[in-house]
């Protein structure tokens, strides 16, 4: 079931919402947003009192009410004398008028409510616990999620809950438990009416969630599991406007994490449907699957996890995206790559291009790392300070440097000349390096958007299997930013 809110100023912006999406389950009223003087009187004008559900929601808890808290209540008081479906009041309400408010007689459904502030020591589970000692018939929780790891604490608290309840992991890491409400629990999920009129980071437009029918069904998420970074992906935007074409209900939200052990329990629990992996965990989650491919034990990183029988089995599409993004295999073979950095990335892409016959070298900051990736391919290496030295052909950014904007990971760009570039660094789209080797010449400078593309549409198949163009991804990521 869907909830329909928005931050509307006026009664006439309100009631126009109500009238325009008709078939919502329910619609939220924000009382405490709006500069009209709020009475019963226009309150009973609205559309459809038995899909409303009016909240007042207190300052102190994030809302914009500045009056007393007797008037707050009597609000609610009023909605409930309309016969609304339901009203949601905080639990930090004075308890002198809680009581009253819970005991009163008439059809309306009570939603007793906390919002808990980032860093709160109160655990999901101890918030429920004291909210199911008032009255209720629902008990709704919304928790700050800074790091995907802590959705689990609150899909076990409000699994084990005996009344309705709704659990809300707050911010852009906690969207899966808005997408996939039904599995924290929750009787319903807030969507905003449209863009302008999201109430919360990480709130689903009505629109978006009627793409996958989410009120109807649970959608198949899929998610992409790595650290902050997995918020600027374009993965989100981009697979959210492509993959419900496929006529199935499937959708992809960022899951980041610095403990990928607990999010991939969400895989095995099927709360999630498949996984992406970035930076850093392509190599981690290497000890916590069942199986690799053979694509990620030759490449010895993983960037997809599927589940398959209970088990979690790794693969990687890294390695044949980047070498798509350079023209393939055949103008790889004979060539001489230096391959930047020594993580998941960079052991993925070493063993593509060297499956392609090219010869390798590989620089990293970390010697010990660089030594032994280049011995896993058959290459040589080279220390960080002197790889611009080195005899090249092609150049392949595997580290982060440069998502600053600034940092360039050569010391003299003027040896890009005559050079191929491709920088799997995707934020910013022109980075320092691309620009610095467009400066000097660059036989050619690729941006990471490209190797994304491909190794994008190889990972969808695994996960969805579904068909998608490289072409067409790269041009929705391209749309994103404007370009």
């Amino acid at each position: 079931m869907l909830c329909v809110t928005g931050t509307e100023r006026t009664f006439a912006a309100l009631a126009a919402r109500i009238e325009r999406l008709p078939d919502a389950a329910l619609h939220e009223v924000r009382l405490d947003l709006l500069d009209d003087e709020v009475s019963a009187k226009l309150l009973g004008r609205l559309p459809s009192p038995r899909r409303l559900l009016v909240t007042v929601r207190a300052a102190r808890e994030g809302g914009g009410w500045k009056g007393g808290e007797e008037q707050r209540v009597a609000l609610l008081r009023e909605a409930m004398a309309l016969e609304v479906a339901y009203v949601d009041v905080e639990a930090s309400t004075p308890a002198e008028l809680l009581g009253p408010l819970f005991d009163a007689p008439g059809s309306t459904r009570r939603i007793v409510s906390a919002h808990l502030a980032s860093g709160a020591e109160e655990t999901p589970l101890a918030a429920l616990a004291r909210l199911g000692g008032f009255r209720a018939q629902v008990l709704k929780l919304a928790v700050p999620i800074e790091d995907a790891a802590e959705l689990c604490a609150l899909r076990d608290a409000a699994s084990g809950c005996r009344r309705d309840v709704i659990a809300i992991g707050t911010g852009e890491a906690g969207v899966l438990s808005r997408v996939a409400y039904r599995a924290f629990g929750s009787a319903w999920t807030y969507v905003a009416a449209d863009e302008a009129g999201r109430t919360a980071p990480g709130q689903w437009t009505a629109a978006q969630a009627e793409r996958v029918a989410m009120g109807r069904q649970p959608p198949l998420v899929y998610g992409l599991l790595g650290g902050k970074g997995a918020l600027r992906s374009p993965g989100p935007r981009v697979y959210n406007a492509l993959l419900p074409r496929s006529g199935r209900p499937l959708c992809y939200v960022p899951l980041p994490t610095a403990r990928p052990a607990a999010v991939l329990q969400l895989l095995r629990d099927e709360v999630v449907a498949g996984l992406s992996v970035t930076m850093p965990h392509k190599e981690a989650v290497r000890d916590l699957i069942d199986e690799e491919a053979p694509s990620a034990r030759r490449s010895g990183s993983v960037n997809t996890i599927v589940l398959e029988a209970g088990r979690l089995i790794g693969h990687s599409t890294d390695g044949d995206g980047a070498v798509a993004a350079l023209g393939g295999a055949e103008a790889l073979s004979g060539r001489r790559v230096l391959i930047l950095g020594a993580g998941g990335a960079a052991r993925a892409v070493a063993r593509a291009v060297t499956d392609a016959g090219a010869a390798v070298v590989v620089a990293s900051r970390r010697f010990g790392r660089a030594a032994a990736l280049a011995e896993a391919v058959g290459g040589s290496c080279a220390e960080w300070r002197e790889a611009g030295d080195v005899p090249f052909d092609v150049l392949i950014n595997a580290t982060p440097v440069g998502a600053d904007g600034v940092e360039l990971p050569l010391a003299d760009p003027s040896v890009l000349a005559g050079r191929t570039v491709l920088d799997l660094v995707l934020d910013p789209a022109r980075t320092p390096l691309l620009a610095a080797a467009a400066r000097a010449g660059a036989a050619a400078a690729i941006p990471g958007d490209v190797m994304w593309a491909h190794q994008g549409a190889a990972q969808m198949r695994l996960l969805a299997g579904m068909t998608l163009d490289p072409d067409e991804l790269l041009r929705a990521v391209r749309a994103g930013r404007g370009e």
